[in-house]
């Protein structure tokens, strides 16, 4: 005796899935009761019974589904909250902290002006403590690197000079800066550079460091120290002496490493 379904049985099973996805897609698109009773009233009684079941059944779902969507935005709102107030709460431990330093720096500034002609210890213990500490400054800020200097000098030049940093005039601002520090034109004269084309010379340097970005990263030992400024590759020997008396003329340790020798082949 076959137990396959009849063409019948098949029809209404069939009709029946049809029926159950219309009534879904009625509850899904929050389709009010008259419209629901309308389409029902087309059905048995029988049917009709079994399907308001079916409409419960998916409107339980549905809620549940925008209950725990709910649920779920609440939890994202929390976490982005959370993420916003430690952000906040570094940034201003970050600023308390530079601020720290920049207080620190004044400070030890005003104590080595008042000692310099006297004591002539005091004045270079309170000098190498300024390195240091000023070091630590661009430090935190990220600035603790040659490139990081000239933009830390770039954006305070006009708190020691009268002269307004202005990338669109930059061998004309970094020549003006120069000239109107009479410290940093001796250092540049003493290292055998010519003060009158420092602009282009720092200009150029600029150029460098930018252009070799990943080349001029600060070794490791130098980034644990905190406190000294590496000069070095990619910049030539006389670009690293221009880093150097920008470094003195802001008070930063620094360590300049020597050129390595190019060797011939027969040499290696």
């Amino acid at each position: 005796m076959s137990t396959a379904p009849s063409s019948e049985d098949t029809r209404r099973s069939n009709a029946s899935g049809l029926q159950c996805d219309v009534l879904r897609t009625l509850v899904k698109n929050n389709a009010d009761d008259d419209a629901i009773s309308t389409y029902l009233g087309a059905l048995s009684s029988l049917q009709t019974a079994s399907y308001r079941e079916q409409i419960d059944r998916y409107r339980d779902e549905i809620a549940r589904t925008r209950e725990e969507r709910l649920q779920e935005i609440d939890r994202y709102r929390d976490e982005i909250a959370r993420y916003r107030e430690q952000k906040l709460q570094l940034q201003l431990q970050l600023q308390q902290e530079i601020g720290h330093y920049r207080e620190e720096i004044l400070r030890l500034q005003g104590d080595l002006k008042t000692t310099n002609a006297q004591y002539s210890g005091e004045v270079k213990f309170l000098t190498e403590r300024l390195q240091t500490t000023m070091a630590q400054y661009l430090r935190l800020q990220g600035l603790l690197s040659m490139r990081g200097i000239m933009e830390y000098i770039q954006n305070t030049m006009f708190e020691r000079t009268d002269v307004k940093w202005d990338r669109f005039q930059a061998m004309s601002c970094w020549q003006d800066y120069v000239n109107q520090r009479p410290s940093l034109q001796k250092c540049l004269m003493k290292r055998g550079l010519v003060v009158d084309t420092a602009g282009g010379d720092l200009v150029a340097v600029y150029k460098t460091l930018s252009n070799n970005i990943h080349d001029s990263m600060t070794p490791d030992e130098y980034q644990k120290s905190d406190s000294v400024l590496y000069i070095g590759a990619p910049l030539l020997q006389k670009q690293r002496e221009v880093i150097a008396c920008l470094c003195e003329d802001v008070q930063v340790a620094y360590k300049v490493m020597p050129v390595a020798p190019v060797t011939s082949p027969n040499e290696a």
